[in-house]
């Protein structure tokens, strides 16, 4: 891929989650209390990259989204639905 202006799927799915593993970073890190939402933007971008090497056929970058994939869901399951059920 040249670097411009997305002109397809895969592109366009690169740079998005390109940009929201970045921002779900910065949600995470900044530890202002949105740390669950931080784990679904990263949920996000993780499904977003997944897509892309699967595409693109880079089954290392498959299995890595898929392990940022479990990961998240667990993040989320831990700040975000644990303590509803736990309540």
């Amino acid at each position: 891929m040249k670097f411009g202006w997305p002109n397809n799927l895969v592109d366009g799915l690169e740079w998005f989650g390109t940009i929201t593993g970045i921002g779900g970073a910065l949600v995470v890190s900044s530890n202002i209390g949105y740390v669950g939402l931080g784990y679904i933007v990263f949920l996000i971008s993780a499904l977003s990259i997944w897509y892309v090497a699967w595409k693109i056929e880079r089954w290392g970058l498959v299995t890595m989204s898929i392990g940022y994939t479990l990961i998240n869901l667990w993040g989320i399951w831990r700040w975000l639905l644990e303590p509803m059920v736990t309540v």
